[in-house]
């Protein structure tokens, strides 16, 4: 029987996700920005340098250096662009192995408050935190054990109010 996929795009817990691409785009460009002033700090100090040498102005040397301002901020833009799309593919799939293995947990752990399951919950081979899975399964094991109901020590858990209800 085929396992049918229930993927509903890759951005699960929108606020977490977006938060986390958006501090990604907030250091990609802070080190673009660094990146192009550290260069053209030094291209300074290098035409100031070039100044202590007395060069005529229309010397090949300062005319390259000129010319190679252009090229400068053309590079910097290129790789910031780079540098901001692979941060944001890469936050997005990290960030959908994070949220999705906890909304799969958070759903799961619904379901069985509910009384509708006491099945395995499963996550995909490359989300995070398999831990929780592993823990929640050995839970299940538990419930499943006792004929579904909760043990002793197990009744405070029916005074905790729904976490639904309080939204």
């Amino acid at each position: 029987m085929k396992r049918k996929d229930h993927r509903q795009g890759y951005l699960i817990n929108r606020p977490f996700q977006l938060k986390l691409i958006l501090g990604a785009n907030i250091l990609a460009v802070s080190l673009s920005a660094g990146l192009f002033g550290l260069m053209r700090f030094f291209a300074d100090k290098v035409l100031l340098r070039a100044g202590s040498l007395q060069l005529p102005p229309n010397h090949p040397f300062l005319r390259y250096l000129h010319h190679s301002d252009g090229s400068l901020l053309m590079l910097c833009l290129v790789a910031g662009l780079f540098i901001v799309t692979a941060l944001n593919v890469l936050g997005l799939v990290i960030s959908h192995r994070i949220a999705g293995p906890l909304h799969r947990l958070r759903r799961h752990l619904e379901d069985a408050a509910e009384g509708k399951t006491t099945a395995d919950v499963r996550f995909r081979d490359d989300d995070y935190f398999p831990e929780l899975a592993n823990a929640c399964n050995r839970l299940m094991a538990r419930i499943r054990a006792s004929g579904g109901t909760p043990r002793s020590g197990d009744e405070g858990l029916r005074s905790v109010p729904d976490s639904r209800s309080a939204r």
